[in-house]
């Protein structure tokens, strides 16, 4: 046991005085939050999407733009910045994305989400003024729900018949973390 806990302090002083060492635990910190937070999504609709889930307590819901991860070298934020253009829509237990009322506020359960409307409990905060863009065809995206120690993430497409297509947000996160641009581009392409 002693072993195992200087271990994870050697890990822990290597990540801190690395850059590399720290974006390697980080990156490890992230795939492990994806895969423990993964749940089963069921499509509903495709247009607007429609998706189904076990109840989750959330403080965020929100379909990201991930569209530049088919680019090589991109960089892909997992979670963009409050009020980024890539959130093509959120909703939140506050009205804004205010830290200190998310912080506050107890997270909604939620079990499923339409493009566009915001579940029971939530209030949209993105986009904030009118209603938000059609999704696009062949568009990657992804539904993101966000809690306490969770970061659940589907990845879509929506084809140009109108089925929609999921990825798990582990594979993604993987594909991404490992600068694999194929994997991205074999789901995008119906493989």
């Amino acid at each position: 046991m002693r072993t195992l806990i200087l271990a994870a302090i050697a890990a822990i002083v290597v990540a801190v005085y690395t850059p590399s060492g720290c974006r390697h635990m980080q990156e490890r910190m992230l795939l492990s939050l994806v895969r423990e937070s993964e749940r089963s999504v069921d499509v509903l609709g495709a247009d607007p999407p429609s998706f189904h889930f076990p109840p989750t307590p959330v403080r965020v819901v929100a379909i990201i733009d991930y569209d530049e991860a088919r680019l090589p070298d991109s960089h892909v934020s997992f979670v963009p910045p409050d009020g980024s253009d890539h959130y093509a829509f959120a909703a939140s237990v506050c009205d804004s994305w205010s830290p200190s009322c998310m912080e506050a506020v107890a997270p909604a359960v939620v079990d499923s989400l339409t493009y566009g409307i915001s579940p029971p409990g939530l209030q949209r905060i993105e986009p904030q003024g009118g209603s938000p863009a059609p999704l696009r065809s062949n568009h990657l995206y992804g539904l993101a729900l966000l809690g306490d120690k969770l970061f659940a993430l589907k990845l879509f497409y929506r084809d140009d018949a109108g089925a929609l297509h999921l990825m798990d947000g582990s594979e993604f996160a993987q594909a991404i973390v490992q600068n694999r641009r194929d994997v991205v581009a074999t789901f995008l392409a119906g493989g």
